[in-house]
């Protein structure tokens, strides 16, 4: 029936939109947790922790998605029903056939009998009462996916004015080496996934002491890259591009640091760097786990 696709085609980009906006920040999250283990003890006070009560918010957020999507789901559902039972005929006896009366009509499966699924769909279409119901479903707003932003600290490497983004650089130059970190740990949690939800108490504290060897692993990383950006950043101002870098351990998206974001300028002088590819040649090729 036309209003089945229609409210289908209203519910579908409404849904869209509000995932597409959780995958952003969950990807700025994760950019912002690689930063912070980066940069180990020299991450801004607090920082830590408020990446912590961010990724909890995310969490929340993607909670009320899934289910502001299911009670629409659940509330359609019931008024296509519910406009089913009022055009079926009170004086005839019917049958499914092999589906529910809204899969019905667009199934189309053969069975003995008068087929009332065309008669079904005009009236659906021509439900006004179906139209209003489902106009106010699908008028409900969809719960906001989003964290308040806030600026902080950028860590001084040759200055403060202007800022790169730590989690690009180690993108750029360290990938199979946060790549291979992220897998292990990945790997290392999953069969502790069920026994910490059964309340097994080892379980966690050993989540806990994977996630302080992936952080302390991280960190070390990071402290190699800042010992090899320094130099460069060095010899990079030198050679006219910008100086008094700091690197930004928080995503734009997400409030971002003071001063002028030089990310992109910076990286592709970085990438032209011999001594600094060579200093950082390590991190880019796959690592100890």
């Amino acid at each position: 029936a036309l209003e089945v696709g229609a409210a289908a085609d209203r519910l579908q980009p409404a849904y869209e939109t509000a995932s597409a906006d959780l995958q952003r920040l969950s990807g700025d999250l994760a950019d912002l947790e690689l930063a912070v283990a980066l940069l180990g003890d020299r991450a801004p006070e607090g920082l830590a922790d408020w990446a912590m009560a961010t990724r909890r918010e995310a969490a929340v957020a993607h909670r009320r998605l899934e289910a502001h999507l299911a009670a629409l789901q659940d509330d359609t559902i019931t008024a296509f029903e519910e406009a089913v039972r009022r055009a079926l005929p009170a004086d005839r006896e019917v049958v499914e056939c092999k589906a529910s009366g809204v899969q019905a009509l667009v199934d189309r499966p053969s069975c003995p009998g008068e087929d009332l699924s065309p008669a079904l769909a005009a009236a659906l279409d021509g439900d006004p009462v179906l139209g209003e119901k489902l106009d106010a479903i699908l008028a409900r707003p969809w719960p906001v996916v989003a964290v308040e932003p806030r600026s902080w600290p950028a860590v001084p490497i040759t200055g403060t004015e202007r800022t790169v983004r730590l989690a690009t650089l180690a993108h750029r130059f360290a990938e199979p080496r946060v790549e291979a970190r992220r897998k292990a740990l990945e790997d290392a949690l999953a069969p502790l996934e069920a026994p910490i939800a059964a309340g097994d108490a080892e379980a966690l504290d050993r989540a806990r002491a994977l996630r302080a060897d992936w952080e302390a692993g991280l960190a070390a990383d990071g402290a190699a890259l800042l010992d090899a950006l320094a130099p460069a950043l060095e010899r990079l101002a030198r050679d006219g591009g910008p100086a008094a870098v700091a690197v930004c351990p928080n995503p734009p998206r997400l409030g971002g640091c003071p001063g002028e974001d030089v990310t992109e300028a910076v990286a592709k002088r970085l990438a032209d760097d011999r001594r600094f590819r060579r200093a950082v040649r390590e991190l880019g090729e796959a690592p100890a786990r």
